[in-house]
Formats: structure tokens, sequence, C-alpha cells
């Protein structure tokens, strides 16, 4: 995330054995950053076991648009159904105030950590990744929701059956409602002024939200944005499954986002990437 951050302090993590809205049992921690923590839990009713997404609390005290945004983000994720997105179970607010969403748990690693230790992937490994990921792409869109923080890091790859490859679209902490007028649905009615069911816009005005490396142009502008820019995140992760590394790299975010906006995609020369296939790539990656 560039921008937008909340102050950071470090806090010992003391949540192992708490119980969460009485119904949530915290068994250990799994990941941490900058938006908050991820916890393996227990539902208590049905001993199934969850992931447990708890947000930092320093927010809801820098943004006092926080808890009704992220109220309205929870609930347009846990309305999306599809074998390739993450399964929300369920959303809401702890007895300490901390707000948290529980997830189906993912026995398996982020699509970032398989392409550091395998990429350049073939191209038959390329296609079936990425034909998944359109595919939980497209109930999204299908349903008026972008994602806006497609990455490798919230792509998840588990076994599933004889499937060693199969993918989880996770974490539509950004998303964002693309169809601004008449009925989705879904979603109730929109109206042309606000979000779902009249609610207000309630992205941060002046905050560049997103994965530097995985931004498209007209994110990185402030443009209005519609499903194409979640195709451009989608054409970097092609690279860099393809090549092993990201068309654009740089010291620093800004020197990143300076190529996405004004230097040409690489050419894949020299790796194992059929034309179509590269092809494909590169449309996903036009500027315009």
């Amino acid at each position: 995330t560039v921008g937008g951050r909340g102050p950071s302090k470090k806090r010992p993590d003391t949540r192992s054995g708490q119980v969460l809205g009485g119904r949530y049992r915290i068994e250990r921690q799994l990941a941490k950053g900058g938006m908050g923590r991820v916890y393996l839990a227990t539902q208590i009713p049905l001993e199934r076991p969850v992931a447990i997404k708890v947000l930092n609390p320093d927010f809801q005290k820098t943004d006092p648009q926080f808890v009704r945004r992220f109220c309205l983000e929870a609930s347009i994720s846990a309305r999306l159904s599809h074998p390739n997105v993450i399964t929300i179970h369920d959303y809401g607010e702890a007895e300490n105030g901390d707000l948290f969403m529980a997830m189906e748990f993912l026995d398996g690693h982020p699509l970032s950590r398989v392409i550091a230790r395998h990429a350049p992937f073939p191209p038959e490994r390329v296609a079936h990744i990425a034909i998944q990921i359109c595919r939980g792409l497209r109930e999204a869109h299908g349903r008026g929701v972008i994602h806006r923080d497609l990455k490798p890091g919230n792509v998840m790859i588990v076994t599933s059956g004889e499937d060693p490859d199969f993918v989880k679209v996770l974490d539509f902490g950004l998303v964002k409602l693309f169809q601004r007028e008449g009925e989705m649905e879904g979603f109730g009615h929109l109206d042309p002024e606000g979000g779902a069911d009249g609610a207000p816009e309630l992205t941060r005005a002046g905050t560049l939200l997103g994965s530097p490396r995985y931004m498209s142009p007209e994110q990185i502008r402030g443009d209005d944005l519609d499903p194409r820019t979640d195709i451009y995140s989608l054409g970097i992760i092609l690279y860099q499954m393809a090549a092993g590394r990201a068309p654009f790299s740089g010291k620093t975010s800004v020197d990143v986002i300076y190529k996405h906006m004004n230097h040409e995609v690489p050419p894949l020369t020299g790796m194992d990437c059929p034309p179509p296939l590269e092809s494909i790539i590169m449309k996903c990656l036009e500027k315009n």
C-alpha cells in the first residue's frame, strides 16, 4: 500500500485462546501485515477450522469512515460465490471493538512464494493457473465488483483432489463497485452518487491504494476504474509466472510507478513462452 497507512506500532500478540464474537476460538497466528493479522481459529459450534483476519485497530482511530467501509466491503466479498474465490463465512466486531472477518481456511501457499521457488513456469502451468484466476475475476466482475489489489500474494495455490495447482483468489479488501446506476444482481439498488444501497462512496480521497508492482496506469493516475484494471494486474502476474520476474522493477515504488506509466513492457525473449501466450500477456499489459 502506498499512502493511507495508519500509525505503525508494534504490540505483543496475546490473542491465542481468546474467543471472538462468542464463536471463534483463536488457535495461533498465521500471518501479519500492515492491514492486520490472520489467525487460525476454530468455529466453536461446528468445530470447523477457519482463518480469521483481524484488522489493525489503528485504522479506526485515523479514519472515521473505516468501520462503515469495512462493513460494506466485507458484505460485498461475502456474496461472491465461486470455487476459485475464497469463501467469507462471517464478519463483525469483537468484544473489544476490533473488526474481523472469518474465511475458509486454506492449506496451501501464496502464488508469490510458488513463483519465487519455481518460476519461470512451463506454458501449460501458466495457462492452468491463469484460467482459474480469470474464472474468479469473472465471478466478481459479473457482479459489478473489481478487486484493485490483484497480485501473487492474493492468489493461494492449494491441492484439490488430483490438482496440485488449484487457485483461490483472496483478499478483496480493496473491492469497489464499478456499476454506478440501475440494478446490479445480488447487491440491490445503486444510487448514481453512491455505492451499494445508496451508501456514499467510501474510498479514501487523496490516497493511493494498491501494490505498485501490479497497479494499472489508470489506478496510478487516480482515474475511475473498471474491470480492465484487474486485467492489467493479471498481465503482470502472467508475465511473472512466464519470466520469473515482473516486467518493471526499481529501487523505489516511485521508480516502478513511473515505468508503468511510461515504459514499454520488455519482450519475453528467450523464455519458454509460445507466441500466442505472449500475445495474451502483452494485450493485458497495454497501457491503453
